[in-house]
């Protein structure tokens, strides 16, 4: 959970923050398929022939959730996302996961989205502020991590990632 001693730590630039939302961002990435590339030659890709002009589409949703390649990608661990994990993941095949590509919702690189540093900062301050001064419970008691929110039906099949909200209480801190 992000509490506010999380918030009040030592941790360097609010690092537990950023990982809360980096890993809220694998779990349920707002686009599934974020880059649609078409190669203007033939190429290979890992053994696999691309023709020229070939709509190639990169899952963010499914790579980043495939048990075959995070480990217990079924559980909320913002930890997975803090320097220390990063690092010591650096150099072997889980390291895929701290890509630029796959790091947050506005792309990467000369097309990302350029309000994408201000909407982050406001992001942070949103969800800082909101932790805070509220406390949020769910409603319905058997849900005990965003993996346990179900998703609109046709989740997989649509470009944009939809959870169903569930009922929330939210009382003032004291």
């Amino acid at each position: 959970d992000l509490t506010e001693e999380h918030l009040k730590s030592d941790e360097p630039a609010m690092d537990y923050l950023n990982a809360v939302i980096r890993e809220n961002h694998r779990i349920r990435p707002t686009v599934v398929f974020s880059a649609f590339k078409k190669p203007a030659h033939e190429i290979e890709v890992h053994g696999y022939q691309i023709p020229e002009e070939q709509t190639v589409v990169l899952d963010t949703f499914s790579i980043q959730n495939d048990p075959s390649l995070v480990e217990n990608p079924d559980q909320f661990i913002p930890e997975r996302f803090l320097r220390e994990a990063i690092l010591a993941r650096k150099g072997t095949s889980e390291a895929f996961i701290d890509h630029v590509t796959l790091q947050g919702p506005f792309s990467s690189g000369a097309r990302m989205c350029p309000a994408a540093r201000v909407v982050g900062i406001e992001l942070k301050c949103l969800i800082s502020r909101l932790v805070q001064d509220w406390k949020f419970e769910f409603r319905d008691k058997s849900i005990a991590s965003v993996m346990d929110i179900p998703l609109v039906s046709s989740y997989n099949q649509a470009a944009v990632a939809a959870p169903l909200i569930p009922e929330m209480i939210i009382t003032p801190r004291e």
